[in-house]
């Protein structure tokens, strides 16, 4: 099995661009909203059969709510926000548990709807990016997630069927894709996000990667004492066998040789 990973809002937080979107729209646009607004379009391209890049849709994006509100946007503003959203911070336990997936043995690699390179930055800025194997981005093949090319994107380059792969994300759509292709799928309940009733029900519902790991990595069986540990200089097996020839010599006596 290849846990396979998405990348913004499930590994890396997307809260942390709120601080940009506030200081060009105040109350007007949280961040929660306008990562909503760039998923709605980068789906739109796809269905439509067009392709931009994730990060050129989120600047259009930008501009579009600026507009709507009247607000002007310069380029001080659209550089606050490129620049902040390749710097996200990973979410805390993220390190510690892929260092876990890792040590078990368990592949890894990333599959996000950011371009290759700007995912390849956000990994190394998060410094985690040395845990994946691959770094898969759906712009290699222009179909934006969660269309099932993605998925079958994702099985091709790691060299596993779809039901290899163990999607992990934030988002019940992105799962919605995932489960559709035949992957299997894990939803991690980041700050905000629930799972969707309608949807067929993931293969693990988690509210963090701790205790994703702890799903995943199996459990060892406690260690039994070998059965040579010696006690008071003797080993046990040695013990045993001294007082069961000794019972033997006592019977092989006679009644006449027990002490009387």
């Amino acid at each position: 099995m290849v846990v396979v990973f998405d990348l913004n809002g499930t590994l890396l937080d997307n809260r942390a661009v709120q601080p940009a979107i506030r200081s060009i729209f105040g109350r007007k646009l949280g961040s929660e909203e306008f990562f909503t607004r760039v998923l709605q379009y980068s789906m739109a391209f796809t269905l439509s059969g067009e392709y931009r890049a994730f990060g050129e849709i989120a600047l259009a994006v930008l501009e579009m709510e600026a507009a709507a509100r009247n607000l002007t946007l310069n380029e001080a503003d659209k550089k606050l926000v490129r620049e902040t959203l390749k710097t996200l911070p990973p979410f805390r336990e993220v390190p510690k548990s892929l260092h876990r997936l890792q040590k078990a043995e368990f592949r890894m690699a990333v599959l996000t709807n950011s371009a290759l390179e700007d995912a390849r930055e956000q990994l190394a800025n998060a410094r985690i990016d040395r845990y994946f194997e691959q770094v898969l981005s759906v712009s290699e093949i222009q179909r934006f997630k969660p269309s099932r090319e993605a998925y079958q994107f994702a099985a091709n380059a790691l060299g596993v069927q779809p039901p290899d792969i163990l999607m992990v994300a934030a988002h019940a759509w992105d799962l919605m894709g995932a489960a559709a292709a035949g992957c299997r799928t894990a939803f991690v309940g980041r700050p905000g996000k629930a799972l969707l009733s309608a949807a067929s029900r993931p293969s693990h519902a988690v509210k963090d990667l701790t205790e994703l790991a702890n799903e995943l990595i199996p459990v060892k069986a406690p260690r039994v004492p070998h059965l040579l540990t010696t006690i008071g200089g003797v080993g046990v097996i040695s013990a045993l066998a001294v007082a069961v020839t000794a019972r033997r010599t006592r019977s092989d006596r006679g009644p006449s040789a027990l002490p009387r």
